[in-house]
């Protein structure tokens, strides 16, 4: 028998599905209950679920969690001390070690199609609001494998509490770079998937409304600086380019731990 409505939980999101006004077709998270609700946007849904829930916190067992439409995985413990932080940070952070993980492709899921886990390091980024996952290979030639879009940012889930604490959020291109300048440097900081991604149109207007200062730091690379000049034109957001022999925060960071503090924190005026 099929219930009305049920709800079932992944890392960091509970899911609400009506079947009998939807037949199971329809995945609500929260953000979309309270829009529906509220009769909102999305930044005021934000607004309302920050002003009315404790701190959110991700906790890890063995359970297999269900990632639509593409991809899925078993987590775990991580075995080192990736970017520096522990297993509850990273886990707060939504980035988990993979067991297992299973693609779906043309309709039929395979298990551990393109890097098997047991004997190559394999790492999942996962996007509570699209309830999207990215899987990332280190040091492999085929390194990544998801299904984000533009509208997938790392941090998102932590632009609230940003924006309680500082009238300044720095935009990077890369959640690397992000981790070590909010957890090392103690600046607050969202990423996009890569550089040639840009932000969607909501959610460049909930960070316009949310924050007095903007801050483009993205590598001082050809690519890097064409991408921030270009994209500090388009939507009047400042732009900051590192000018060091280091391409991007976390290489400076690996290298010169306290000369990247001293000069990062400079370089945005933070």
């Amino acid at each position: 028998m099929i219930r009305d409505a049920v709800l079932y939980g992944i890392p960091g999101l509970l899911y609400f599905v009506d079947n009998a006004t939807y037949k199971g077709k329809l995945y609500w998270n929260i953000f979309d209950i309270v829009r529906e609700i509220k009769q909102c946007n999305y930044k005021q849904a934000l607004q309302y679920i920050a002003s009315t829930s404790d701190k959110q916190f991700v906790s890890i067992d063995k359970r297999e969690y269900k990632l639509k439409p593409q991809i899925r995985f078993t987590p775990k413990e991580f075995g080192t001390n990736l970017f520096m932080l522990d297993n509850a940070v990273l886990n707060k952070e939504l980035i988990f070690s993979v067991q297992d993980y299973w693609v779906q492709e043309k309709g039929e899921w395979f298990k551990n199609k393109y890097h098997n886990p047991n004997k190559i390091d394999t790492i999942a980024y996962y996007f509570p609001d699209t309830n999207h996952v990215k899987l990332y290979w280190p040091n492999q030639e085929f390194r990544w494998y998801s299904n984000c879009s533009n509208n997938d940012v790392f941090g998102w889930n932590k632009i609230i509490d940003y924006s309680t604490i500082t009238d300044t959020i720095v935009i990077t291109k890369s959640q690397k770079d992000r981790i070590y300048l909010v957890y090392h440097l103690g600046i607050p900081a969202i990423a996009v998937q890569n550089e040639g991604s840009y932000i969607s149109t909501e959610k460049v207007d909930i960070i316009h409304d949310l924050f007095k200062r903007k801050i483009f730091l993205y590598d001082n690379d050809v690519t890097g600086i064409a991408t921030s000049n270009k994209l500090s034109e388009k939507y009047g957001w400042e732009n900051r380019i590192m000018e060091c022999e280091y391409k991007d925060v976390y290489e400076f960071y690996q290298n010169d731990p306290e000369g990247c503090k001293i000069y990062i924190k400079e370089l945005c005026g933070v």
